[in-house]
């Protein structure tokens, strides 16, 4: 790489909106299936997940919850469609496309669906009609209000996670799974990975020199 190109890309970072450039986590999770009538995963196995999300709330557009999709649940709802992200889900069946559609995350606040109050954060993607969900439940003092959990309470201060799969056209759970593991990682931004750039391309200048 020229000394001309690797300012320029430099310029190009420094001059992108702070929105393009917010910090972004990722979550990887693990879950083992004791549900399924549509043929994804047998019963018992495993399969895994990938999120990808931006944590600037100004990356967000909030929306009012259509209370016919609250499922009796009662609680603060903040409702909101992702811009940015990415989501990539692996069973033993194979990969479903989820490149495309709609992608969303709900934050609802001492929510009473099952058993005690909770405080809960659910990431969203539908695609073709069908809709994956991962549901991550806490303590209803783990957070208040609509801002996103800490990454420290997505790593290990919830006490229970589900992912499932639901048939919008036949609105049934098609497939349950209970995580059994959770890790959570930030993704370098624009900035950082230029600079990584920079220092490989000083490495490589200094191994030709040698």
């Amino acid at each position: 790489m020229s000394l001309k190109a690797l300012c320029t890309s430099i310029a190009i970072v420094a001059l992108l909106p702070a929105s393009v450039r917010a910090e972004q986590v990722a979550l990887d999770f693990t879950a083992t299936v004791w549900l399924d009538t549509a043929g994804y995963a047998p019963v018992g196995s495993v399969i895994s997940g990938h999120y990808v999300f931006d944590r600037d709330p100004a990356s967000f557009t909030s929306q009012p919850v259509d209370p016919r999709y609250l499922q009796g649940e009662s609680g603060t709802d903040y409702f909101y469609t992702a811009r940015t992200g990415d989501t990539r889900l692996q069973f033993p069946s194979g990969s479903p496309d989820v490149s495309k559609g709609f992608r969303a995350i709900e934050v609802i606040d001492n929510t009473t669906w099952t058993g005690p109050t909770t405080d809960s954060v659910s990431f969203l993607q539908m695609t073709l009609g069908v809709s994956y969900y991962l549901d991550l439940r806490g303590p209803d003092t783990s957070f208040s209000g609509s801002a996103l959990p800490t990454n420290s309470w997505l790593s290990g201060g919830w006490t229970q996670g589900y992912f499932s799969i639901q048939d919008i056209f036949h609105t049934s759970t098609v497939l349950s799974a209970q995580v059994t593991s959770l890790s959570v990682s930030p993704v370098p931004e624009p900035a950082t990975a230029a600079l990584m750039l920079v220092g490989l391309a000083g490495l490589a200048f200094a191994r030709r020199r040698a």
